[in-house]
């Protein structure tokens, strides 16, 4: 049995897009012809500034909700979990932003496919545009924390295209809504 996702057409919004990631990095891509959208995350870009949000006496409730569990308690269950074990309200995952790869190739296509891999953790577009084959493999790697990309078509000098970001992160400060603007690795301190 293959563990794979299939599509016979790209994503048309964020919650269609296939997503991608190692645990640090990760993005959703849509598997469009034309112009390809990889919304991009990384897990340092956090809303606020870093602090302590650990609930450490999460534990000492841990073995009762357990054995709520067990006794197919399971409302009773879930209100404890939700009061004593998770976490304090915490600060908000940022997006890194979109990237682009817009191709020179223009014409009508057949034999479209998108898909995912679910035991490589890998991405695939395929098509064909008049006589010739495109693919795109993307995954992102967990030893070497990159992202990588693979264009492939089959006759020489055909997988032509412009590479750009989109626009970064945005975010606003909770208290005056003024737009903070992001770098990467950071995001700025509110007022």
């Amino acid at each position: 049995m293959q563990n794979k996702l299939f599509y016979s057409t790209p994503a048309e919004d964020w919650l269609e897009a296939l997503p991608l990631g190692n645990g640090r990095i990760g993005g959703m891509f849509f598997g469009r012809v034309q112009k390809e959208r990889i919304s991009l995350n990384e897990d340092t870009l956090w809303s606020g500034y870093p602090r302590d949000k650990n609930n450490y006496a999460a534990i000492d409730y841990l073995d009762y909700a357990k054995k709520l569990v067990k006794e197919r308690k399971y409302a009773e269950a879930h209100d404890l979990i939700e009061k004593k074990l998770l976490g304090y309200w915490n600060e908000s995952y940022q997006p890194l932003g979109d990237l682009y790869l817009e191709f020179a190739s223009k014409g009508p296509v057949s034999e479209y496919s998108r898909e995912l891999d679910l035991e490589s953790a890998a991405g695939r577009v395929a098509y064909t545009k008049g006589d010739i084959h495109y693919s795109r493999e993307i995954f992102i790697s967990a030893v070497d924390n990159v992202m990588v990309i693979r264009l492939t078509a089959d006759k020489e000098k055909k997988s032509e295209f412009f590479c750009r970001p989109g626009q970064p992160a945005q975010t606003f400060c909770k208290r005056c809504w003024r737009k903070l603007h992001c770098t990467v690795g950071t995001m700025p301190r509110s007022c």
